[in-house]
């Protein structure tokens, strides 16, 4: 079990050398890591962004899904989202389990 987390960090860790060489601001998390341009933190419109987010309760509270089902995909087009995505998932997950994965690592 300890080998999976100092092999993820350790993945995450690559990401985020590169990500700085090419100047970019990184935070690591379990899993995965962020990258954002230099000075994202102190722009104008990342401040309102997160303003707003603070009116609506913490924006930390969000999930990357929920942020963008409810934040960027447009209310007449939401239920198609949430719909393919599911019935997609489903699909994909009885395609790689009954057919492709056993034919790829056969």
């Amino acid at each position: 079990m300890i080998s999976v987390i100092i092999g993820t960090q350790t993945h995450e860790l690559g990401h985020i050398a590169v990500a700085e060489s090419l100047g970019y601001e990184t935070t690591l998390s379990y899993g995965s890591m962020s990258h954002n341009y230099e000075g994202f933190s102190k722009d104008a419109a990342v401040i309102e962004w997160r303003k707003m987010f603070k009116e609506l309760g913490s924006y930390e509270n969000f999930t990357e899904e929920e942020f963008v089902i409810f934040m960027i995909v447009p209310l007449r087009y939401r239920f198609a989202f949430i719909l393919t995505g599911f019935f997609g998932s489903i699909t994909g997950f009885i395609l790689w389990f009954n057919y492709f994965g056993s034919w790829l690592f056969a």
